[in-house]
């Protein structure tokens, strides 16, 4: 026979199971009492649909289990219509099946309705076990569909800055509402700066009808309360014998809270209040931190911090001397505690707002001698390490591109250094902007571990046994790597704590490569080395000069797309001397610069937070006007060049506010950049950005100078460039005074060739105004440059162009340059000088015409040289502040101080 249940809704069979029944045999069986059955009940959730305002249960709403808790019903999701249970009456829902754990419960809100209770439409259910069967699981909502919405115009704001919110409240039902009533609540204090519309006397909005699809908007403006600023500063000296524990943190990070705000209605349908909140972080990215320190025997420490919270810095010097052995201090009752520890020190900052992280750790140390200093603020963080030990030591530095880069982002500069046993390091690095630099001299016995990397670009990494002497410079911002190493291979043996030692026995490997991603590589590596003496210096990502000696196995790579590729590989004793350069494309046969100064984004107005105590009047804003401008150098001449010197001169009366490269002098009137090199080809740039509130001249004008050495400063070429912008726009009826700047040109043959015309341009500023001039002289067709007294910025089609960053009030510029004449014939060009003044009135352009025969003219000649024919002039002064084209009926200076008479154009 087989026993079996009929199963009920609503239940789970437990036992018997596969099969789900009894089987038994009589007589044999007769009398059995164990034939038991086990059920549980189905994991359950249940609960009822309701009418808010009339509290009547609704049937026909979509009830469902949120599993993305995404809030939306999604296909798959397990759901429930509900509906009339005979035992649970109207509105009723159930869904079953469900296991243990915390789910989302949602309903799908049907138009004209809002969600009340619960008010974003879902909650949270946690089931305990398998067989739970949770009940009034209820949902309310209102028919009316009053609804409030809060929104700020930003969600993360510093202290000190404003916040606009605007509260909306919408009728989306059918019928009017009355009697509405809106209040507004802060979890923290504020600065009210305004209310559009006011609140009543009560504080809160009265709206005694809102109509039918209709809305009604509150704005309010608030700013977030200042955190006073704090400076704090500490000197202190310990010197003394026995067993030394110090911690110490110093932070500038003021830690993230929430500012929440929530508005509230209530009206004659819903007495109960809906509401809706909006979450605004306050915060402020600062820097950080952290010493520790300690161990037994002798110590002797000086030590200075400074704190500034207002920019964020954080200053940190110490000389620290420690020698280990075990300490004992006799207590009372004739108890002794015995200390045994080696020395530890650590000093690990955090700078948030550049994403720079930098650490300096020893270990394990019988010996310690050292001098230390970090700094940190909003724009930088520099360590300087001047520190000797044996033990184990670390530096490490790592510079994301932005604090807001993720571990997967590659950062700009990370370098890792480890040393076991004793060792002299000297190292500074310092990061500023998007630049870092690394210069660093070690030197010791024991187990090194380096690894360096700029970008996915550039990497220089050694790692080995024995002797140890290094030295190296490196500049992200130019891809410039030099580094000069020695080492010779031996087995060490570090003693550590107690019985625990660090034994090694591995060669050397040292390395180094650049490459420009899918274009070119130019690498080398040594490895199983027993001696390896060497200097290489890459000059940028396509050139890297090498002379080594080495016993063991070296491999050199380069590699230029599909047009080279050598590898080369050699194992013994050997001596090279290597160069490898991938040059760009040179645009002149000759040593050029070509330097461009951009003004980006125009003059820009940016919102300052006041700072904590600064007097200012209610409802004011604090501005500053910014000018940014981008310095683009270009090598593009035929010879590698550096260092290259590059200097800023500052527009009278603007602040320097930051740049991309830090600054090798900064004064108020000029910044000065250094800059290793520049391969042929390659182009640098640097931002630059200016506080120009106070600048009053009428033209914005910015000038740079660039200089680059040949070999190493043997020789120099220079570029120059500036950037004008009108400020006072009012500059159409300017009356043209030849007292204000003039040009002259002049041409002469030369005495040895004939063909060979040699022109003189004077420029002369009349006024004692400083003034900045683009110079650009059309040669002849046919004619061809031969030489310039002043460098350049540009040569192509026939058209020379200079820059002159500055002429001195009542100063002549002279420009001499010499052509070849294509033949013989009559030769006219024109020369145009577009000044700008930085301290003075706008000027117009001024040009000057020069004529000049070459060989025996005839009565006709060729197109070459002839054009337009005008009477031989070789002292031809002119003066012009009209377009070309202009006659001079066609200029009107009536209203510009009465003259009638017209400059020629």
């Amino acid at each position: 026979y087989q026993v079996s249940e009929v199963l009920k809704e609503g239940w789970t069979r437990v036992s018997p199971t596969d099969p789900d029944y009894h089987e038994i045999t009589l007589p044999g069986d007769c009398g059995r009492s164990d034939l038991n059955f086990v059920n549980g009940r189905d994991c359950c959730i249940s609960g009822h649909k309701y009418d808010s305002i009339t509290g009547e249960p609704l049937n026909d709403w979509r009830i469902f289990v949120d599993y993305n808790k995404n809030g939306e019903f999604d296909d798959g999701e397990p759901f429930n219509i509900t509906y009339t249970d005979l035992k649970n009456g109207v509105g009723y829902w159930q869904i079953c099946g469900l296991g243990p754990g915390n789910i989302q419960v949602c309903e799908v809100l049907k138009e004209g309705w809002n969600a009340v209770d619960p008010e974003s439409g879902c909650q949270n259910v946690i089931i305990k076990d398998e067989y739970e069967f949770l009940t009034d699981i209820d949902f309310f909502n209102d028919p009316r569909n009053i609804t409030i919405d809060k929104t700020a115009d930003k969600y993360d704001v510093k202290r000190g800055e404003e916040v606009t919110y605007t509260i909306t409240i919408c009728n989306n039902g059918g019928n009017n509402v009355h009697n509405v009533t809106v209040w507004d609540v802060f979890n923290r204090r504020v600065e009210i700066l305004s209310y559009s519309p006011a609140p009543g006397a009560d504080g809160k909005w009265h709206f005694p009808v809102i109509p039918a699809n209709t809305s009604e908007d509150i704005t309010i403006k608030v700013r977030v309360p200042e955190r006073q600023d704090f400076e704090f500063g500490m000197l202190q000296g310990v010197s003394g014998e026995g067993f030394v524990n110090v911690a110490n943190d110093y932070s500038t990070t003021f830690e993230e809270d929430l500012l929440k705000n929530c508005a509230y209605v209530t009206s004659d349908w819903n007495a109960k209040p809906i509401s809706d909140c909006v979450m605004v972080t306050v915060g402020e990215l600062g820097t950080k931190l952290e010493t520790r320190e300690y161990g037994s025997g002798l110590f002797d420490a000086e030590e200075r911090v400074a704190i500034f919270t207002e920019n964020k810095s954080i200053e940190w010097e110490e000389d620290l001397s420690a020698t280990y052995k075990p300490t004992s201090i006799g207590l009372y009752n004739n108890r002794i505690v015995t200390y045994d520890s080696a020395w530890v020190k650590k000093a690990r900052a955090k700078n948030y707002v550049t994403g720079t992280t930098m650490t300096e750790t020893y270990h394990d140390a019988v010996f310690l001698d050292r001098e230390s200093r970090m700094f940190l603020d909003e724009n930088q963080s520099v360590m300087e390490v001047d520190s000797e030990f044996d033990g184990r030591g670390h530096i490490g530095f790592l510079k994301m591109p932005s604090n807001s880069s993720t571990p997967q982002t590659t950062p700009i500069f990370e370098a890792r250094e480890d040393y076991v046993g004793s060792f002299r390091v000297l190292e500074r690095i310092d990061e500023y902007g998007s630049a870092v630099t690394s210069e660093k001299a070690a030197s010791g016995e024991g187990l090194v571990v380096v690894d360096k990397k700029i970008g996915e670009s550039q990497r220089s990494y050694e790692s080995g046994a024995g002797t140890y002497d290094s030295e190296e410079l490196i500049e992200t911002y130019t891809n410039y790597i030099a580094k000069d190493i020695a080492v010779v291979y031996a087995p060490m043996n570090q003693s550590l704590t107690g019985d625990v030692s660090i034994e090694a026995s591995m060669k050397w490997t040292e390395g180094m490569y650049s490459r420009n991603p899918e274009t070119s590589l130019i690498g080398e590596e040594y490895t199983s080395i027993t001696e390896l003496d060497k200097e290489t210096i890459a000059k940028g990502l396509n050139e890297m000069d090498t002379s080594a000696n080495f016993s063991g196995r070296a491999r050199y790579r380069a590699i230029l797309e599909d047009e080279v590729d050598f590898d080369e590989q050699y194992e013994g004793d050997y001596s090279v001397e290597r160069r490898v350069i991938f040059t760009g494309i040179a645009k002149y046969d000759r040593p050029h610069l070509n330097v461009t100064k951009t003004l980006v984004g125009g003059i820009v107005e940016e919102t300052l937070p006041w700072g904590y105590g600064e007097e200012h009047l209610e409802g004011e804003v604090k501005t500053r006007t910014v000018a940014t401008y981008t310095i683009s150098i270009e090598n593009d001449g035929n010879k590698a060049l550096g260092p290259v010197y590059v200097q800023d001169l500052l527009p009278p009366g603007s602040i320097f506010i930051e740049s991309s490269l830090r600054p090798t002098e900064l004064t108020e009137t000029y910044a000065n950049w250094t800059l290793m090199n520049i391969g042929i080809g390659g182009v640098v740039e640097i931002l630059l950005k200016l506080d120009v509130t106070k600048y009053h001249p009428s033209e914005l004008v910015n000038r740079v100078k660039v200089c680059g050495g040949i070999n190493n400063g043997d020789q120099w070429v220079c570029a120059s460039n500036f950037s004008a912008q009108e400020i006072s726009w009012v500059t159409c009826c300017i009356v043209p005074r030849e007292e204000q700047l003039s040009v002259v040109k002049t041409a002469e043959l030369d005495e040895v060739n004939a063909s060979v015309v040699r022109y003189k341009v004077e420029v002369k500023n009349a006024e004692d105004v400083t003034r900045v001039a683009t110079v650009t002289d059309s040669l002849p067709s046919g004619m061809k440059l031969i030489d310039s007294s002043i460098p350049f910025a540009s040569y192509e089609n026939g058209v020379v162009v200079w820059n002159l960053v500055e002429i001195k009030p009542f100063e002549t510029k002279t420009i001499e340059f010499s052509a070849l004449a294509p033949g013989d014939g009559r030769f006219t060009n024109t020369v145009e000088v577009d000044p700008r003044s930085v301290d003075g009135p706008v000027v117009q352009p001024v040009r000057a015409t020069c004529v000049i025969e070459v060989g025996v003219v005839e009565d006709e000649c060729g197109p070459i040289s002839c054009g337009i024919w005008q009477p031989p002039n070789w002292e031809l002064e002119h003066y012009g502040y009209g377009a070309d084209g202009l006659a001079c009926e066609d200029l009107t200076c009536n209203y510009c101080g009465g003259t009638e008479s017209c400059l020629a154009p």
